[in-house]
């Protein structure tokens, strides 16, 4: 018989191929022409697989989000610049060539939150840099060098407020230099020559 054109659609839309013994990829833009890509939204998908005498097993109804990623969303080392902003880590980061900061502050007001994934290097660099006004650090989980590795660094930071981080297995667990009203809590250091080391500075620890 010949193919109608619904399925003749579907072999431009679809593509599935063996990619070795053992995975078959399969590849389905059913809402759209095979070059257009998904509109940003959340769309619901199964797979189902019969055999020649017509016993079929199906997955359940599982569903995947196409969306651009937020800028505020933090997912490898960066410059933070943008002032008055909060940004969130979405994923771990392990870097083992980093010659700078991993997360590196240049503007005022910003709020880092580790939302507890790890950055993680044996480079003896900062984990977390900042010198400016109103740095908030928190939940941060940082493991950096054990030559000169700091897992926080604040100087020339004023009112800035360093909370619920987890910093260990590095030389320096948090600095504050330089900087005025600084509050330290709620913080886990382990493995560390100097938990907090203070120059020139006014902090204010607390402990839970």
């Amino acid at each position: 018989r010949h193919f109608t054109d619904a399925e003749v659609y579907q072999l431009y839309a679809s593509n599935l191929y063996k990619f070795n013994s053992t995975q078959w990829y399969l590849t389905v833009n059913q809402s759209k022409n095979a070059t257009v890509r998904l509109d940003n939204a959340t769309y619901t998908y199964f797979v189902s697989a019969k055999n020649t005498t017509g016993n079929e097993n199906m997955t359940e109804v599982r569903s995947i989000t196409i969306g651009a990623a937020s800028l505020t969303d933090i997912t490898n080392c960066a410059n933070l610049s943008t002032a008055n902003t909060v940004y969130t880590q979405t994923a771990n980061i392990d870097r083992s060539d980093l010659g700078a900061p991993c997360i590196n502050m240049t503007a005022q007001n910003i709020t880092f939150n580790g939302n507890g994934y790890w950055i993680k290097s044996g480079s003896n660099v900062s984990g977390i840099y900042s010198n400016q006004f109103n740095t908030t650090v928190k939940n941060a989980n940082v493991t950096m060098g054990v030559g000169s590795g700091r897992g926080i660094d604040v100087i020339y930071g004023n009112n800035s407020y360093i909370f619920n981080n987890t910093l260990g297995d590095q030389r320096i667990g948090i600095i504050v230099a330089r900087s005025s009203f600084v509050v330290v809590e709620n913080n886990t250091v382990k493995n560390v020559l100097c938990f907090l080391c203070v120059c020139l500075a006014h902090v204010r620890v607390l402990l839970s």
